[in-house]
């Protein structure tokens, strides 16, 4: 359903052979079409949960009004839609988010996002990489420099293990980690439990190279 310039999210059980929207409104109606170039979608292990990022405003009934591309759940269980993207104060970000990924037990879930809104003191105008804790309802800025500060170039491509442990991305930032200081791509791995940030993107003698399109 819906215009021929947008698209919907569906999942597909194989095994009944059955297909079901996931961009619905409230009421169970199809939502807006979203845009070709929303990002991906993910989904856990069970089913139970799905996330994309689209750019429809009437998946949360009228409260979506920032007119920008944001990251949503959908519980198939319950039937909900949960906004993903939003502050911890529960505003809107100013700016589009992408491309999330989901731990297996729906607990964490990884995008990246040009919003400036979302965390404090992010003033860098670039692509920062943002992890979302459902069962604390709180947002941290993965893609931190060494400061602390958000990375000073874009980050891209995020994944999350299954276990929601170790999150992993792309980056043009040389701020991130000490031996990074070219601004190449490279891929980095970040520790949730600990906060420790690695560079992977590594040659066979340790040295630095370039790297894209990571998976964990």
């Amino acid at each position: 359903p819906g215009s021929p310039l947008g698209m919907h999210y569906y999942v597909r059980d194989v095994e009944t052979d059955t297909t079901e929207l996931l961009s619905v409104t409230p009421a169970g109606t199809p939502g807006q079409p979203h845009g070709f170039n929303n990002g991906r979608m993910d989904v856990t292990p069970g089913g139970r949960f799905a996330v994309s990022g689209t750019d429809a405003a009437d998946l949360v009934g009228t409260a979506d009004t920032n007119s920008r591309t944001d990251g949503f759940l959908r519980d198939r269980q319950h039937g909900v839609t949960e906004w993903i993207s939003l502050t911890e104060d529960g505003l809107q970000g100013n700016d589009s988010s992408l491309g999330p990924a989901i731990s297996d037990d729906g607990r964490y879930v990884v995008f990246h996002s040009a919003a400036t809104n979302l965390v404090p003191n992010d003033n860098n105008n670039e692509y920062d990489i943002f992890l979302y804790d459902r069962q604390l309802q709180q947002l941290r800025l993965v893609s931190a420099g060494l400061d602390g500060n958000p990375a000073n170039g874009q980050s891209f491509q995020v994944d999350i293990s299954g276990n929601g442990r170790y999150v992993v991305f792309r980056s043009s930032a040389d701020n991130l980690v000490q031996e990074d200081t070219s601004g190449d791509i490279n891929v980095f791995r970040y520790d949730v439990q600990t906060g420790g940030l690695e560079l992977v993107s590594r040659t066979p003698d340790g040295a630095k190279g370039e790297g894209w399109n990571p998976s964990i």
